[in-house]
């Protein structure tokens, strides 16, 4: 069953590590599988993956929004831009409408700004692990927006060139990011990459907690039945 998991996952083109982590358990249970996950943005990429219809995606959107709000204490003090786009991203899953949708559009543009000014000055002047953790959380909150889908497709209605599973991911990987560099400005780097590994574990939390997973694994176990046996082959 666990090869079959595996196979699954890589149809739905699962990262390598994703897989390999799958492989090393000891259990099979995708259910199993899933409370297990420490890793924030894969649970959101299985979400999105498996998303099917207006409810899926605000309950994804809501969780993204909730992620990106572990970031608040890493943003610049004048940085309002992000506070808006995360609102953003939870009015339309209260009310999700083309007008809530524009709305997002806007803020999520308007996030991303700070996010780049701040990555290109540590492009030109080195490494700043404050600015950094900066950096991430603006892109966390632009990330929050980007989720909400284009419609029925399940392309970003922001302008970022990327899809709503790419900027889910990207979420719970900035907030990681953002939470590393404001460790990092106060500790080691092991104590770094602890606070990192923390952040990840809370934001698969959120993402278990807020979406109902149990419509989405049945979906998931729907793609592996339909996996031949022979088209299953060991790992790797």
């Amino acid at each position: 069953m666990r090869m079959r998991t595996i196979a699954a996952l890589k149809k739905l083109d699962a990262c390598p590590e994703a897989a390999a982590w799958v492989y090393d358990l000891t259990f099979e249970d995708p259910r199993e599988v899933l409370m297990a996950c420490r890793q924030g943005g894969w649970t959101l990429w299985l979400a999105t993956k498996l998303a099917d219809g207006l409810d899926d995606y605000v309950a994804i959107v809501r969780a993204v929004a909730d992620i990106a709000s572990l970031a608040t204490p890493f943003r610049s003090p004048d940085d309002t831009v992000s506070v808006v786009a995360v609102a953003s991203a939870y009015t339309w899953a209260a009310n999700p409408c083309e007008e809530t949708r524009q709305a997002a559009i806007v803020s999520a543009n308007a996030a991303i700004v700070p996010a780049e000014r701040l990555f290109e000055g540590l492009r030109r002047g080195g490494g700043n692990a404050a600015i950094r953790a900066r950096a991430a959380a603006a892109y966390a909150a632009a990330c929050a927006t980007a989720v909400i889908p284009n419609g029925v497709s399940r392309t970003s209605s922001s302008a970022f060139g990327i899809d709503v599973t790419r900027a889910a991911t990207l979420a719970a990987v900035a907030v990681a990011n953002a939470a590393y560099g404001a460790a990092y400005t106060t500790s080691d780097s092991f104590d770094a990459h602890d606070v990192r590994a923390k952040m990840l574990a809370r934001c698969a939390d959120i993402v278990r907690a807020r979406i109902d997973f149990d419509r989405l694994l049945a979906a998931f176990e729907c793609v592996a039945a339909k996996i031949p046996l022979l088209a299953i082959a060991p790992y790797p």
